[in-house]
This record gives C-alpha cells, sequence and structure tokens, in this order.
C-alpha cells in the first residue's frame, strides 16, 4: 500500500502509529520508496493466515542529522 505524501525522500525515517495493536506476528514497515510517496509494508511472521482489521495510520517523518 502506498500513499502520496508531498516533501518525502528516501533519505526520512518514518514513524507509524496505528489506532490499535497488529494481530501477534503481525508486523508493519513505513519507507519512503520514491519521492513524494510513502509505502507500508506488512509481514506475516507465522505460519499461518492472519485475520486484520481495519486501522487509520498517523505518520510522522523525521530528517536524520
Amino acid at each position: 500500500m502506498a500513499v502520496t505524501v508531498t516533501g518525502a525522500t528516501t533519505a526520512m525515517y518514518f514513524s507509524c502509529a496505528l489506532t490499535g495493536p497488529l494481530p501477534d506476528g503481525l508486523t508493519m514497515q513505513a519507507l519512503s520508496s520514491d519521492a513524494n510517496e510513502v509505502s507500508f509494508k506488512f509481514y506475516n511472521t507465522t505460519a499461518g493466515s492472519i485475520s486484520a482489521a481495519v486501522y487509520t495510520a498517523r505518520l510522522s517523518a523525521l530528517l536524520p542529522q
């Protein structure tokens, strides 16, 4: 899943807060894959399938010093 974030660069770090906890075994990563675009990658660390709910995300971007 990708969203447009004006000013986002591949040099930025991202922090994402969700409205609820992810199910056990599901992790998420936010990264800038292109200028002005942030992608959310979800990873299933279990051997089975995981059902997740609908979430709202709050994204923070940080520039490295």
